[in-house]
C-alpha cells in the first residue's frame, strides 16, 4: 500500500514508481501518464501542483522524447453542444453574496444540448478564474442508480471534510459526493455557503 497525500494524481505516482524501478517505458505508457497528470493538475495551476509533480513530467517526456503539444486535443477539444452547454452552466449557475456558486442539471438539461453526463464533470475546472466564484458545485442527478452526483471545486475554502460527511470526499480543492435525497443536497450548500462566508472573514 502507497499512500501520497501531497501527488497530484495516481499517474503521478506511476510516473514515480517506473522512472525509480526496473519497469520499462514507452510512448503510450508516458502519454497517459503524462495525460493523468495535465489533466488532475488542470495544466499545473491547480494547489495541487508541487514541484515533484513538475519533474515527474519532464522526466516522462524526456524518457522517451515525447511529442505532448498534440495530446492537448485528447482533453480540450470540444463540439459545439458543449460550448453551447457550457454557456448555459455560466448564465444560470446561481451565486451567493458568500461567493458560494451552485447549479442543478437535470435530465432535460442535459439531453436539450445533446450531451452526456460526464461532460458536466469535464468542465467544472473551466469555472476556476472568476472572482465572484470561492465554491462551486454542479449537481447532476443519476437516473439508473437514483441519486444525485455533486461535483465540488474550490479556490480557497477546505471540501474535502465537507463532502466526507455527504458519501464523498477528494481533496481540499477538488471533491466530489453522491447524495440520495434534496435535503440532504440543501444542507451541503448551507455548509459550503458558510465555508466560504468563514474564509472571507479570515481573508479580511
Amino acid at each position: 500500500e502507497w499512500t501520497d497525500i501531497e501527488a497530484c494524481s495516481t499517474c503521478q505516482m506511476i510516473g514515480e514508481l517506473i522512472l525509480n524501478t526496473k519497469l520499462k517505458i514507452n510512448e503510450k505508457i508516458a502519454s497517459n501518464l503524462f495525460l493523468g497528470i495535465i489533466s488532475d493538475s488542470d495544466r499545473f495551476v491547480l494547489k495541487n501542483t508541487t514541484a515533484k509533480a513538475l519533474r515527474v513530467t519532464a522526466d516522462l517526456i524526456e524518457k522517451v522524447n515525447l511529442d505532448f503539444t498534440p495530446l492537448y486535443d485528447i482533453l480540450y477539444m470540444r463540439s459545439m453542444n458543449e460550448i453551447r452547454f457550457q454557456a448555459y452552466i455560466a448564465n444560470n449557475l446561481e451565486i451567493t453574496e458568500n461567493n458560494f456558486g451552485f447549479i442543478e442539471l437535470t435530465p432535460e438539461i442535459i439531453h436539450q444540448f445533446n450531451v452526456d453526463f460526464a461532460t458536466a464533470s469535464n468542465m467544472i475546472n473551466n469555472f476556476n478564474f472568476i472572482n465572484e466564484l470561492l465554491v462551486w458545485i454542479f449537481i447532476s442527478y443519476d437516473e439508473k442508480n437514483d441519486l444525485y452526483k455533486i461535483n465540488l471545486r474550490s479556490r480557497g475554502p477546505v471540501i474535502n471534510t465537507i463532502a466526507n460527511k455527504y458519501n464523498g470526499g477528494g481533496h481540499k480543492y477538488a471533491s466530489g459526493c453522491r447524495i440520495k435525497n434534496k435535503e440532504d443536497i440543501e444542507l451541503l450548500k448551507k455548509e459550503l455557503d458558510e465555508a466560504c462566508k468563514e474564509f472571507l472573514k479570515e481573508r479580511e
